[in-house]
């Protein structure tokens, strides 16, 4: 079964791509942001007991949100070079020549319905 990916997908995700890599530039500052905060920690009367609890919780969250990142990039990449490595052709003028064998239903197929047909 041919699969044709819309105009402009590539472009979609390149953006994408984009966008996060700078969001990920950003994490050597939020490294230095974190070196700073070493230092701030070592001074005596730095914090109250509920200053204290706020940042312990912040640093809490922050290490798993870090950590569910780096296992979605990971995952993500790892998706992406599973995929097939043949490109897939454009339509020629937007119908693919198997079009035709793809049987039609009078009504909606259910889930099951149209798993199956997927397989044929």
């Amino acid at each position: 079964m041919l699969v044709f990916m819309p105009d402009g997908h590539v472009d979609r995700l390149e953006g994408k791509i984009r966008e996060l890599q700078e969001i990920f530039a950003d994490f050597g500052s939020a490294k230095r942001d974190l070196g700073a905060m070493w230092k701030i920690i070592h001074q005596p009367g730095w914090t109250t007991p509920a200053e204290l609890a706020l940042v312990e919780a912040v640093l809490n969250a922050e290490k798993k949100y870090a950590q569910a990142t780096l296992g979605l990039n990971k995952a993500l990449l790892s998706g992406a070079e599973k995929s097939s490595p043949e490109p897939t052709a454009p339509p020629t003028k937007g119908v693919a020549k198997d079009v035709a064998t793809i049987p039609l239903s009078p009504r909606p197929l259910g889930h099951e319905e149209l798993r199956m047909s997927c397989q044929s």
